[in-house]
């Protein structure tokens, strides 16, 4: 064989492998993300930790979640914590599945509601295991009044500013966000000393 031949031989050869790992560590990653499975407890899902990822299939529901398997499994908030569908976050609560939009430092939930038009409510708790409550600045005052700072951030904003509202560039929940930034910065909103 002459030397372009062979060397055109090894160039194809070489870049069929490249493709075909980097299509296998893509398939890989995608696995990954979009495993679905159910959160036993509210421990299991601080950890990320997901049981019946080997089902056939799983079917979502408005308070319920059906898992099949060798056998069909009827999941919901007696029974389990939440569960991941499609790489969404979702969590049962007072026979209803709320969708988890946010799960660092303050947890966001969103339940969305039809009737004639479908409207998005939202919810947040302290914790993962904390019981759902109504996103509203009252409550948010309510249930961090042992955080001044955090407070003093909250009075800053207008009252009809929308608290569930993505913030560019990164698409945060705005109370979310906030809350991290006053976790992370304690005393720049609040010095706990009084101007009187």
């Amino acid at each position: 064989m002459n030397k372009y031949l062979l060397s055109l031989l090894l160039l194809f050869f070489l870049s069929g492998i490249s493709g075909v790992l980097m299509a296998q560590s893509s398939k890989r990653i995608i696995t990954q993300v979009t495993l679905d499975g159910v959160y036993v407890n509210a421990k299991d899902f601080e950890n990320q930790v997901l049981s019946y990822t080997n089902a056939r299939k799983m079917i979502a529901f408005y308070d319920k979640v059906k898992v099949v398997q060798d056998s069909v499994l009827i999941l919901n908030g007696k029974n389990a914590y939440g569960f991941r569908k499609d790489g969404k976050d979702w969590r049962f609560s007072e026979g209803k599945a709320y969708e988890v939009i946010n799960k660092e430092g303050i947890f966001i939930y969103k339940l969305e509601v039809s009737n004639q038009s479908t409207v998005s409510l939202y919810y947040f708790s302290k914790d993962a295991a904390s019981p759902l409550i109504f996103l509203s600045k009252r409550n948010l005052r309510k249930h961090y009044a042992d955080n001044p700072s955090f407070l003093a951030i909250l009075d800053t904003l207008p009252w009809r500013l929308h608290l569930e509202d993505a913030v560019p560039p990164f698409n945060e929940v705005r109370v979310a966000e906030m809350y991290n930034y006053v976790k992370s910065h304690p005393d720049m909103f609040y010095s706990g000393k009084s101007s009187f």
